[in-house]
């Protein structure tokens, strides 16, 4: 279990309240089998902003990261043991899950292609994994643009964008929207044959799916999430490890 952060806060400047929010995410950043991530780039995002922003703003949101921190140090579970526990989830509802390990990307000029995070297959449902642990959604900023290498997620990216600064929707149901088109995107291009299986996989009779996989924290989200973007009907997974999937027809 990770220890709670914990700091106290004494600064008179604007320079030590930046050194001690860096102080806060350096202690955040941790291996996949621990409890929080924090990537170098929301580092550096967090860091940028503290020349423009007023002391007392900045102590309160430094205040703010350390009890998300603490709150989330005992519950949030690394990414390996997450994905795995979807994987055990969806298993004991009925699905033949093949994990990551078991797909292949694309070839050729695809080869950067991912095939997503695993396939469940139950009855004529064949569903397309993606999975985001609990360090990986518990910040409501939005997946970085560096970071999203198709151009259909960039242009996805940066429309939620354009509406959370319009104020018409807010961060924590907006980086959703973004990750769900992963989660399309993925299984698009496992019914394009672009991606594949290590082991020979039949599709025929098969609906191929998107499936979206995250902690029950995330549910109200998710769903608000899906109802922006008029997506209405969808199947829901709920499995005793803390993990919820969405199951819902590939957008056309």
């Amino acid at each position: 279990m990770v220890e709670p952060v914990s700091m106290v806060i004494a600064a008179s400047s604007k320079e030590a309240v930046a050194a001690a929010v860096n102080e806060a995410a350096k202690e955040a950043i941790v291996n996949e089998t621990s409890a929080i991530t924090v990537n170098e780039s929301s580092i550096q995002r967090m860091m940028t902003t503290i020349s423009d922003t007023p002391l007392e703003s900045l102590k309160a949101q430094n205040e703010s990261l350390i009890t998300k921190l603490n709150q989330n140090s005992e519950t949030n579970i690394g990414k390996r043991e997450f994905y795995d526990n979807v994987d055990a989830d969806l298993r004991e509802n009925g699905f033949t899950v093949i994990p990551e390990e078991g797909l292949k990307q694309g070839t050729g000029e695809n080869r950067y292609v991912k095939p997503g995070d695993g396939i469940a297959i139950k009855d004529n449902d064949l569903v397309v994994l993606e999975k985001k642990a609990p360090a990986e959604t518990v910040y409501n900023s939005l997946p970085s643009g560096s970071g999203l290498k198709e151009d259909y997620i960039k242009d996805v990216r940066e429309t939620v964008k354009t509406q959370v600064d319009a104020g018409d929707l807010d961060r924590a149901t907006g980086k959703h929207v973004v990750f769900t088109a992963q989660a399309e995107y993925n299984a698009n291009n496992l019914i394009d044959g672009i991606t594949g299986t290590k082991e020979p996989l039949d599709l025929r009779g098969k609906d191929v799916r998107v499936g979206y996989s995250v902690d029950l924290s995330e549910t109200q989200n998710v769903e608000r999430a899906l109802s922006h973007k008029g997506i209405e009907n969808y199947d829901k997974i709920e499995g005793k490890r803390g993990s919820v999937t969405y199951i819902y027809d590939v957008p056309a």
